[in-house]
């Protein structure tokens, strides 16, 4: 985003600390086995994982001609899981039952407090927020795809 200094309101001492949750972790082949839930798409730089109808699917990332149907696993390549996005409207529901939302476009997280203001926690802090900031959302983030932070 462009010009962001003008757009907002430096608000201090206003948020709290997010911690990582289930969807931003990363865990080896095993534990992505182990632990799948139905629905769920984990990814790594080659391959796919997901479970759908209780059946755990492994597919390539990458095709190749000389596909041997064969699949190899590296017990310490790291998979994601691959989080749900949602519209404006579906987040923002969640924004207003409390819940954390975040942009797809814009990587900024926004939370309500307990006085029912909306803030704007920055995506630089690495899971703590350097600054906050309260400002309405850019018209790219409301066109875009967002994640819910259960």
């Amino acid at each position: 985003m462009n010009n962001l200094d003008e757009e907002v309101a430096v608000a201090k001492g206003c948020c709290e600390i997010v911690k990582e949750n289930e969807e931003m972790k990363e865990l080896t082949f095993r534990e992505v086995i182990a632990n799948i839930k139905e629905g769920e798409v984990w990814e790594s730089s080659e391959k796919l994982i997901e479970q759908l109808n209780g059946e755990i699917l492994v597919t390539k990332r990458i095709k190749t001609p000389f596909n041997s149907g064969a699949v190899v696993f590296n017990n310490d390549r790291k998979y994601k899981l691959v989080r749900q996005e949602y519209s404006f409207q579906e987040a923002f529901e969640a924004l207003e039952n409390g819940v954390e939302i975040e942009s797809v476009e814009s990587k900024w997280r926004y939370k309500r407090d307990t006085d029912e203001n909306i803030w704007l926690l920055s995506p630089h802090g690495g899971g703590t927020p350097e600054v906050s900031y309260c400002r309405i959302f850019a018209v790219d983030e409301i066109k875009g795809k967002w994640y819910i932070n259960k």
